[in-house]
């Protein structure tokens, strides 16, 4: 199963950094069997338009990369008709972090899940026919925390970003489509690796069993205290006998 090639594009200055170091160790070193990033550069932006920019615009700034299947480029500003990510021709798309920062940062969910989300919606993509009625049909209205969903609603981003799936009506599509048998397996392993950071699943945990997180909190304090009585007595007799 060959590997979807991924050339990445900054457009202008970006204030996300962790994300840019993200997608730079992704592609030194990648785990997937599904894509891999050939390159990484940035382009400078002109003048807004309207403090966002047209599809035209963008287009006539970004030349796709010969070494990759597709090129991909992110963002800091609004896009025509404030959509996560615009698809500019049939190998450029470009993704946008305006908006979806701050909905991610008041989820307590990592912004580096909302680039895996472009880049394996993109994977899943490549696998279909390319044209752009097809691609419109793929994707659902319903918010079913599925790669496909349509997002209508913005803040509903997270909850495909938090742990993405494909859903049962995507994955009967898709299998009538693909040509790997392994794919969709592969893609489903893969997608389970995206989830909240193990801090904020924990927080999460102890917002939704306040009672019972507070009784273990008590209850580890009473064993610990308990635990370095035992060590304490422990030493002084070893130490007194000595």
């Amino acid at each position: 199963m060959e590997r979807v090639k991924f050339a990445i594009i900054q457009l202008g200055e970006s204030k996300h950094k962790d994300e840019w170091n993200f997608l730079n160790k992704l592609k030194l070193k990648s785990d997937s069997k599904l894509f891999e990033i050939t390159s990484i550069s940035r382009v400078a932006l002109p003048q807004s338009d309207f403090w966002g920019y047209a599809d035209e615009t963008l287009l006539s700034l970004v030349r796709h990369h010969e070494d990759a299947d597709y090129t991909m480029c992110f963002i800091d500003y609004p896009l025509d008709g404030n959509f996560f990510v615009r698809r500019l021709s049939d190998k450029i798309a470009v993704a946008t972090f305006f908006d979806t920062s701050n909905i991610f940062s008041e989820a307590n969910v990592d912004l580096c899940n909302y680039v895996l989300l472009i880049l394996y919606k993109a994977v899943a993509l490549s696998k279909i026919d390319t044209s752009s009625e097809t691609i419109r049909g793929q994707f659902h209205d319903e918010t079913r925390g599925c790669l496909f969903d349509m997002c209508g609603l913005k803040e509903d981003i997270i909850v495909s970003a938090t742990n993405p799936k494909i859903c049962f009506d995507c994955e009967a599509r898709l299998r009538k489509t693909l040509l790997d048998a392994e794919f969709l397996g592969v893609l489903d392993k893969e997608l389970k690796r995206i989830r909240k950071s193990l801090y904020f699943r924990i927080t999460d945990w102890i917002k939704k069993h306040p009672i019972l997180s507070l009784l273990i909190a008590i209850s580890s304090t009473i064993l610990l205290n308990l635990i370095a009585s035992l060590i304490y007595e422990l030493l002084r007799n070893f130490f007194t006998n000595c």
